[in-house]
């Protein structure tokens, strides 16, 4: 049975220098995990560098973008193939 409902799991992180490194000059590292099937059971990965020490993902926005176009993509081959069917 196929559910109305569609969900999109998703995660994100910053990973930044270790305590008393040069952490205005070495970069932090952000990452973000997304599904991109209605079953949750395929995920792709964007990852960024960005200014050391910045808890905030300054690429979120673009990362999300290209996250969601890929679960568009994924779910609309995937209806296709059901709809062959």
């Amino acid at each position: 049975m196929m559910s109305s409902n569609v969900y999109l799991t998703s995660g994100a992180d910053t990973i930044h220098p270790a305590p008393g490194a040069d952490g205005a000059e070495r970069p932090s590292f952000t990452a973000l995990v997304c599904s991109i099937n209605v079953g949750a059971t395929k995920f792709i990965a964007r990852e960024a560098v960005q200014q050391g020490r910045v808890e905030i993902i300054q690429d979120l926005k673009a990362m999300a973008i290209v996250s969601l176009l890929s679960y568009t993509s994924q779910s609309m081959h995937a209806h296709k193939i059901h709809s062959l069917h």
